[in-house]
């Protein structure tokens, strides 16, 4: 009978951790759903961060050369203005 009450004590506890498992998941999912999302970085706005010297010369290329891959299109080699 001992065993019995035992086997039904471990059932619970583990009904209760997956209960509790989709109870994170659920609220998980509606945090990230509420969330809003950052704006996307511009090409204005990475020219006035580089000409500002918070992106160095090396960031701004590679970051630059990803926002063109991303729009499709092909880097045309923009004339670079170094920063003051």
């Amino acid at each position: 009978m001992s065993e019995t009450l035992s086997y039904v004590g471990w059932l619970i506890v583990v009904i209760l951790a997956i209960l509790g498992g989709l109870f994170v998941v659920i609220i998980v999912r509606r945090w990230a759903v509420a969330t809003p999302e950052s704006e996307p970085l511009t090409l204005d706005q990475l020219r006035e961060l580089h000409s500002q010297g918070k992106v160095t010369d090396e960031e701004y290329r590679v970051i630059r050369t990803t926002l063109l891959a991303k729009m499709g299109v092909r880097d045309a080699g923009e004339p670079h203005v170094p920063r003051p």
